[in-house]
């Protein structure tokens, strides 16, 4: 009798076995609609399937910087782009003095021209720096967030959350500790224009090297 009793607990065990394997639910709240949902398996990211937005579990952030830090950098930068305006100058200056008796020893004509010319692309480089050091280096647009009512379909898509700002960061944006703020297609921070380098200031920067490149050729 001991053999059959042994051969009815076995489909038993097999039973309880395949019971335990089977996964359970995981439930989720998405931060761009708020709706709740389902996995059936546990993963660290996920993507909503209503508004697209994309959500990491064990994100991790990085201590903010000291006020004191803050602060330090604050005035570096602005000790970079003072010095590089003075030192604009000073090139701009100098070539003006060493060119000068040579173009008024030509005909006055030729002088007044030569000085002109000088003259505007130095007041273009200037202002070309200006545009590029003190515009906005690209802060992603207010998006509404939060409510599924007021959250469309694929409003949120590929959006992520940023913890530093406290609201949505779009694709191929990063944050910037220097800047305080998200920056759309951040390539890094340049201190010497004083805010992060991205796609939206590609005619103050680009104009300024031409302006450079046609007075270094003016002069020579």
């Amino acid at each position: 009798m001991a053999e059959p009793e042994r051969e009815q607990q076995r489909p038993l065990l097999e039973v309880e076995q395949s019971v335990t394997s089977i996964p359970e639910d995981h439930e989720a709240t998405c931060w761009g609609c708020g709706l709740r949902l389902v996995f059936a398996s546990y993963s660290p990211i996920y993507k909503c399937g209503w508004c697209g937005a994309i959500t990491q579990i064990n994100q991790t952030t990085r201590k903010p910087d000291s006020i004191w830090f803050s602060h330090w950098r604050r005035l570096r930068d602005r000790f970079f782009v003072t010095v590089l305006i003075l030192f604009m100058l000073f090139v701009i200056c100098g070539g003006v003095w060493a060119v000068y008796p040579i173009v008024f020893s030509i005909s006055n004509f030729c002088g007044i021209f030569h000085c002109m010319v000088t003259a505007v692309l130095a007041v273009f480089t200037i202002t070309s720096y200006c545009l590029a050091s003190f515009k906005s280096a690209g802060a992603p647009i207010s998006i509404r967030w939060g409510s599924y009512p007021m959250v469309g379909k694929s409003d949120l898509d590929n959006y992520t959350f940023c913890a530093y700002c406290n609201k949505p960061k779009p694709p191929r944006a990063h944050h910037c500790r220097s800047c305080k703020m998200c920056v759309v297609d951040m390539d890094h921070h340049c201190p010497f224009y004083l805010k992060s380098a991205s796609s939206s200031l590609p005619f103050s920067t680009e104009s300024k090297i031409e302006a450079s490149r046609c007075r270094s050729g003016h002069y020579d």
